[in-house]
Formats: C-alpha cells, structure tokens, sequence
C-alpha cells in the first residue's frame, strides 16, 4: 500500500500507532495536503499577476517613448516659437508648495493635471478648485470633477483651466488712450485612468487650447498620456505632456506647444506623516529642472509643505526657487494655501478647495497596490 499510494499509508500508519491521536493525526494531515494545494495553486497565479505586471510595465515605457522621443528629434525651434505655456504653470496650491514635483504624488485631483494617471488612485466623486494670484493682476483658475465608472471600468474627470488678466488699456502713437483689449487663455477637456494588476496605472488627458488677445483667436487639441507604479511602498511616474501639432490662428499662423517629459518617485512614511517626492522634469524648448517637497501630516487633519525647485541649465537666471504652503481638512473637505517667491513675477499665492467626499485625507491607501484598503 505504501508503494501505492504514500499519502493514504500516512494516514492509516498515524491510526494503527495510536487510535487516541487519530483525530489530532488526521486534522494535521489534512491542513498539510491543503497548504500544499493551496501553494500548488497559487504558485502559478503568482507568476501570471508578475507576468502581467512587467508587460504593464513595459507596455507603458513604450507608450510613453514612442510620444517623448520625437520630441526631441524633431524640435527644430527654440525657445520663443511656441505657445500655450499657461500649460506648465503650477496647477493648485499643494503643486505651488511643493515645487511642481507632484506627478507622482497621489492624493490630490489637481495632480491629474501633472500625471492623469493619478486619477486611477482613488474612488468616488471628487471636486476640486483652485485661485492663485501672480504679478500685476493676473490670475489662474483650474476646476476639475472626477467619478469612478461602474464595473472597474477606471475613472474619469472633466477639468479645465483658465489664465486671464483685466482689459489691457491701449494707447496710441500719441498715448492718448483709444479703449482696452481682452486677453486670456483656456484650456479645457477630460480624462481617463485606469488601474491593473493592482499595481499599475494609466491615464491619458485630452483637451482644447485656446488663446484670445485683442481678437486674436487661436486653438488647437492635444493630450498627455501618463504611468504610474505602486512598488514596496514608493509611487513611480512617468509622463509626456502636451502632445499635438499645437495651435493655429484664424490667419493660418501656427506654433507648437512646449512638449514636457518627466520621471518622478514619492514615499510615504506612515511611522512619521511624512512624504517626500522628487521629479525630473525636461520641456522640449527649455532647460531641465530637478524639484523635491516634503509633506507632513499631522492627525489626518493639518499638512504642512514645502518644496525646492532647481533650474538645471540656468543661463543666468536664478538656479532654485523655495515654496512653502499648509492645508487643513474638515469632514472631507480640504483647504490650502501656498507661497513662492518669483524671480520676475514677485510674490505668487494660491488657494485651493477640494471635495474629498467625506473621506479623511491618509496618504497610506495611496501607496499601497490595492485600492480602498
């Protein structure tokens, strides 16, 4: 019978020694062939989930070089002959406190703007909106609402972003004063995101450029597509940004827009509230810079920030700019204020209001592969 069957003569051996541990045998048994089945079984799931792991991975590092590279290849103007740089302006006061380094940084819907596949990190209804004010009177509006598909089908949001000024007075040769001219630029669109293999995330934004000066009219469309990765506790990104032929005037004149690529990783530290993110970030027409910021969190309720940009190729401009800025949450609803100190524009301040949906703001379940835990 041994030689038959090994595990049939296990058991009845365990019986014949001791009829008074045959029920203690037979349970042991049964929990040892069950932890073998059960490691027999999920074995081969494990290599499935890591298999499609790497080919997320290496599927979205081909998305994202296929639109960067060309970037760089085919920029044949310099700096001047592009258009729409309101779209690489800081989108929201915790963007503005941590130097602009939140394309890997979760938690705040305004970082969809940065990296759209930040979307997939979290659920439900969000609303999100933001004011800042920058030199001379010009200020910077962004407005975005996302809401979760039904069936895992991602997550999606419609946003838009609004940089305008009071009437410019306009003079003649002989400065006498002949009326005023309108001038604002907009972007608007949507996105979506996804998350799979409980790991991976991808999104792509989609939207409308527009730019009005003195009736001068000018649109054009194009998309960022971004990845991101929840690894041992650390969120990594990648994204290309601003992606079209650019826009065009009703005169046919055309110029492009200012292509951005950038990597970035954020950690959380749940011991101590504190977050920290780095990112490198590269515009197709202008030198590259390197941002980091710190965010703490304090009882899920106060966050203090601060950040620190360095301009890599400088050219005599100044090399690091600071930024600082707090938020506070109540019953969902979170509030924040940031500083920075511009070298041409002076002092710049934003306020944001965000609707998390009653939901307390813990960046744990951000850095964590799956969702809602």
């Amino acid at each position: 019978m041994v030689g038959i069957c090994p595990a049939v003569s296990v058991v009845f051996a365990s019986l014949y020694i001791s009829p008074g541990m045959a029920e203690s045998n037979l349970m042991d048994f049964f929990e040892i062939t069950s932890g073998l089945e059960h490691q027999r079984r999920a074995a081969p799931r494990k290599d499935n989930i890591m298999r499609k792991l790497w080919i997320y991975i290496l599927l979205s590092l081909l998305i994202i070089a296929g639109f960067t590279i060309p970037c760089s290849v085919l920029a044949s103007t310099g700096a001047g002959g592009n258009a729409a740089d309101f779209l690489s302006m800081p989108v929201g006061a915790r963007d503005l406190a941590l130097a602009g380094a939140t394309a890997a940084l979760p938690g705040d819907l305004s970082s969809i703007f940065k990296n759209p596949a930040l979307l997939a990190t979290d659920r439900g209804v969000q609303l999100q909106f933001s004011h800042q004010e920058w030199y001379q009177g010009l200020q910077y509006e962004t407005f975005a609402l996302a809401t979760s598909l039904p069936q895992g089908l991602g997550r999606v949001a419609l946003h838009c972003r609004y940089l305008h000024l009071a009437p410019i007075t306009v003079y003649d040769s002989a400065m006498a004063e002949v009326g005023e001219v309108d001038v604002y630029d907009m972007a608007a669109g949507f996105s979506w995101a996804g998350r799979f293999v409980n790991r991976v995330d991808l999104g792509a934004n989609f939207y409308n450029v527009r730019q009005y000066l003195a009736g001068d009219k000018a649109s054009g469309w194009a998309g960022d597509v971004g990845v991101g990765l929840v690894a041992s506790g650390i969120y990594m990104s990648a994204v290309a940004s601003h992606l079209g032929n650019g826009i065009e005037y009703e005169d046919g004149e055309s110029y492009k827009l200012d292509r951005e690529f950038s990597i970035g990783a954020a950690r959380f530290f749940p011991r101590t509230g504190l977050t920290i993110t780095t990112e490198y970030y590269k515009p197709q027409f202008w030198g590259a810079s390197l941002c980091s910021g710190a965010e703490y969190l304090f009882a899920d309720r106060l966050v203090l920030r601060a950040g620190y940009s360095h301009l890599l190729e400088s050219e005599g401009e100044t090399a690091g700019q600071l930024s600082f800025g707090a938020g506070v949450n109540v019953s969902g609803i979170t509030m924040d204020y940031s500083y920075r100190s511009h070298e041409h524009l002076g002092d710049v301040h934003a306020v944001s209001i965000r609707l998390l949906g009653g939901a307390k703001f813990s960046p744990f379940k951000f850095f964590r592969p799956s969702l809602g835990n």
